[in-house]
């Protein structure tokens, strides 16, 4: 009898041992994890707004540094890779947040349009755009193409943005049809030796 006690007490105790150690785990990789969505939200915390204007649930989200990735990581070993975040759309900008209990740990942010660009990047093998914001220059959130443009059917601002996203493209592909009519700066004249 004192024997199957010690027994149920010492496996309870293990349980409960490899039970704290499991929690513990997840409670770092969950607080590691989102140190770039952290180092975002701090530059760009929530504000208290009224109703969006819209809202839709994303897909992944990646926050990493900015540039060509070749593949879903790039060298780029300290990317978050992050689960379905809320994308909230306002007159001034984005409300990212993520929901379900990895919540936990990051907490919302909001992106004004005003320190906001956006290219057409890839996350892996899909389409998405890279948002950069003016305060974080060295971070990028990539979010899936069909949800930014999404955002921009409902705010112009970001519409803008991607249109001239895609004029740059256009631009940096030689398309002479759309590089004809823009110049950068002064033309320079050049005088004949004559």
């Amino acid at each position: 009898m004192v024997r199957e006690l010690f027994d149920t007490i010492a496996t309870m105790m293990m349980s409960g041992l490899m039970l704290a150690f499991f929690l513990g785990v997840a409670y770092r990789i969950m607080h590691t994890g989102g140190a770039k969505w952290r180092q975002f939200s701090s530059a760009y915390p929530r504000r208290v707004h009224g109703n969006p204007i819209a809202r839709k649930a994303s897909g992944a989200v990646r926050v990493g540094a900015p540039g060509r990735r070749w593949g879903v990581y790039a060298g780029d070993l300290k990317a978050n890779h992050l689960p379905p975040v809320w994308v909230s759309v306002y007159d001034d900008g984005l409300l990212l947040s993520v929901y379900g209990i990895i919540h936990y740990g990051q907490p919302d942010m909001f992106l004004p349009f005003e320190d906001m660009s956006v290219r057409p990047a890839k996350m892996g093998l899909v389409d998405c755009y890279g948002v950069q914001m003016r305060r974080v220059p060295d971070l990028e959130i990539l979010l899936y193409d069909d949800i930014i443009e999404w955002g921009a059917g409902h705010a112009p601002a970001l519409e803008a943005m991607i249109k001239r996203a895609a004029l740059g493209m256009e631009i940096f592909a030689g398309n002479a049809s759309v590089a004809e009519g823009v110049t950068f700066g002064r033309r320079r004249r050049v005088r004949d030796s004559q």
